[in-house]
């Protein structure tokens, strides 16, 4: 179901004569993302909002473009002028790019200010996917929709396909407490020792897999041997039953200082 900005940006597509795959490339992204966000489905990014702010032209102070900027920066740009090239400057780390904006004439980078490519690793370009409750026994399902982005920090500058997620119980306190982010990867095999999510196949058709939290124990042939803290305890979880064991990484590796 179309919502009013899903409307606004196809009505602002049609009316600058660009088909969805000529976004897609400006973009680089898929057309269906395209389709997704002017059918509703979803909303695009910050950047890729401002990057189709540019090529339609957008007067983002009038609505619905308004309120999706209120929404996603806290800033009201009908009381705020807007420089959208300066902001996609900033959002890029360029900082010549930022200066040829003239977001406002006044505006000079600091002679102490870090490098903007120092900046870049707190991009917020990570998704958060979200969560759904367990059931009795597990800790959450993972729907596998991105709800958020989050920062990037400097030991995960050159990482590919990482995300996140919010813990959803406290079956791993002290090691993570409940409503922590956690950083996942899905291309680093665990290794004993390690914390881990385990999804499980899915009991029905569009029902995402039972999802655990735990530290990866021990390992067989056949199974994976998970404990967690609180109550104390150990799950055994057949191969068979497992569609993908993550392995979350720790702070101190996400932080660059291991």
């Amino acid at each position: 179901m179309a919502t009013k900005l899903g409307d606004a940006l196809k009505g602002a597509r049609e009316a600058k004569g660009l088909r969805k795959a000529e976004v897609a490339r400006r973009l680089k992204i898929s057309s269906s993302a395209v389709s997704q966000w002017e059918s509703g489905g979803t909303k695009p990014d910050l950047d890729n909002f401002l990057r189709l702010a540019q090529s339609y032209e957008l007067v983002i102070s009038n609505p619905p473009f308004r309120e999706y900027y209120i929404e996603k920066t806290g800033v009201d740009p009908s009381e705020n002028k807007v420089n959208i090239a300066a902001v996609l400057a900033l959002e890029t780390g360029n900082g010549d790019a930022f200066i040829a904006a003239g977001a406002d004439e006044n505006v000079r980078l600091a002679p102490e200010a870090p490098a903007f490519e120092s900046l870049n690793i707190l991009t917020r370009d990570i998704p958060v996917l979200g969560t759904a409750v367990g059931g009795e026994d597990a800790d959450f399902q993972l729907n596998g929709q991105e709800t958020d982005r989050t920062v990037r920090p400097a030991g995960l500058a050159n990482a590919r396909g990482i995300f996140a997620i919010y813990v959803s119980n406290d079956s791993m306190y002290p090691a993570w407490r409940e409503n922590a982010l956690v950083y996942v990867t899905p291309h680093r095999p665990p290794a004993i020792g390690d914390d881990v999510i385990i999804e499980l196949h899915p009991m029905e058709d569009g029902v995402p897999g039972k999802a655990f939290l735990k530290r990866l124990k021990a390992r067989t042939p056949s199974k994976y041997i998970v404990e967690q803290f609180n109550p104390p305890g150990t799950l055994e979880f057949e191969r068979d039953e497992v569609r993908k064991i993550y392995r979350v990484i720790p702070y101190e590796e996400a932080l660059g200082l291991s």
